[in-house]
């Protein structure tokens, strides 16, 4: 089991929404101290768990910023390189498209105030984000949110969704203030921009090109 979850504040009205990290913190109190770790700034905080995963750590943090992940992107053989890889590339979005196997990935930057939260190709381990009066709380287990105190309306578009596909379409969730991140994306935050949304891989851009079957099912296979 991994989670990767936090609650981070993109403007200067002081800290009055750090009671998130306080519900956080009880959350991942929880887990055993040793699997935790637990990242603190000026902005809010960052929390991750991961119990007995690839045996490879999945933390990395410096003055400049911390980056961590769950599950594993398969650039090498080694987690805790690609993490590296990621953390330290000149470029997110073509080190992502290398990746060939399924993680969460999240990278906050302490000198320029941004947060950056990845998904796999597949999207296979999504983040879910809320926005706050004043800030983000983010999580890859949908569970969590239910544990703080905000409230959550639920979706019935989203709801009706699953009863009858079985798993909600584009961004929803079961509550229509909590969003689910695409397969392949890049969510970027911070005060200056607010959200940007990035696709490093597109599976419908992929659809519409006019190939061969042999080389489509190559295409595939790499991706």
């Amino acid at each position: 089991m991994a989670v990767i979850a936090g609650y981070i504040q993109f403007n200067e009205l002081g800290k009055t929404e750090f009671h998130y990290i306080n519900q956080l913190a009880d959350v991942f109190n929880r887990y055993k101290k040793a699997d935790v770790q637990r990242f603190d700034c000026d902005n809010g905080a960052i929390f991750h768990y991961d119990f007995d995963a690839y045996q490879q750590a999945s933390w990395l943090q410096t003055e400049s910023q911390i980056a961590t992940l769950i599950g594993h992107p398969l650039l090498s053989s080694s987690r805790s390189d690609d993490l590296k890889a990621m953390a330290n590339t000149a470029s997110l979005n073509t080190c992502l498209q290398q990746c060939e196997g399924v993680f969460s990935f999240c990278q906050f930057n302490s000198q320029l105030g941004s947060l950056v939260l990845a998904t796999d190709p597949l999207g296979l381990k999504p983040f879910y984000t809320l926005k706050t009066a004043h800030g983000l709380l983010f999580s890859t287990n949908l569970g969590l949110f239910k544990q703080l105190s905000v409230e959550l309306e639920s979706d019935a578009e989203a709801l009706t969704e699953l009863a009858v596909l079985g798993y909600p379409l584009l961004d929803h969730t079961p509550y229509k203030n909590i969003k689910c991140s695409y397969p392949g994306e890049i969510l970027r935050f911070d005060a200056s921009h607010g959200v940007v949304k990035q696709r490093y891989f597109d599976w419908v851009a992929l659809a519409k090109q006019n190939r061969e079957v042999t080389d489509a099912i190559e295409g595939v296979t790499q991706a």
